[in-house]
């Protein structure tokens, strides 16, 4: 319960941090400090997301990633890699590659992806894991910055997902972290459950 109250703090404060979500441009927001990514690393799965404006084509039946992390010298490199099963028996893999902000701050990193049907990596996507327990959630937090050339007009694409060890988590703790990921301006309507019975 002490650990959720510290993120409850963390997540307020990010919410007075990050402003209205129709604000053009991604605002920084630090992840949980302390933060261990060895413990942190292994098997997530995605149990709940809320992409905002873009959306996944097709809805999605497995959500599996897997997180490491290797510090090398003053500098922590994270890599994640993202199997997706959709509903029309497709197969998605993304990975990305990231670099912590500064030292001993890998919860918040700046990350670049490529998808397996175009190897071609993309950036670069800020990402913050607000809060964990290490052992079954995670609540995670990134943007990306974005320039239309033909209406000469910047926004930003937000994702926000919460993590689980195991493929389900439970809906009482599920409903509880969706409200903490409120101060984000999330409302309860753009979440997208995945249940992961395809995993």
């Amino acid at each position: 319960m002490f650990k959720l109250l510290c993120v409850v703090s963390l997540l307020f404060w990010c919410g007075l941090a990050s402003g209205h979500f129709h604000t053009s441009s991604c605002l920084p927001i630090f992840g949980k400090y302390p933060f261990d990514e060895q413990k942190f690393s292994g098997d997530w799965y995605v149990v709940s997301k809320a992409f905002r404006p873009l959306k996944i084509p097709g809805k999605v039946k497995c959500d599996k990633l897997h997180y490491s992390a290797e510090t090398v010298g003053n500098l922590t490199h994270t890599h994640i890699e993202v199997r997706l099963k959709m509903d029309d028996g497709s197969e998605k893999i993304w990975e990305g590659k990231g670099q912590a902000v500064m030292p001993k701050f890998a919860s918040t990193t700046v990350m670049a992806w490529k998808s397996s049907e175009h190897d071609k990596w993309h950036g670069v996507v800020g990402q913050s894991i607000l809060g964990t327990d290490y052992e079954s959630y995670a609540l995670v937090h990134s943007c990306k910055e974005l320039y239309n050339n033909k209406t000469d007009t910047f926004s930003k694409a937000v994702f926000d997902q919460i993590w689980s060890r195991s493929k389900s988590i439970d809906e009482g703790l599920l409903k509880t972290l969706k409200s903490l990921m409120s101060s984000l301006d999330i409302a309860d309507n753009e979440w997208e459950d995945v249940n992961n019975d395809s995993c």
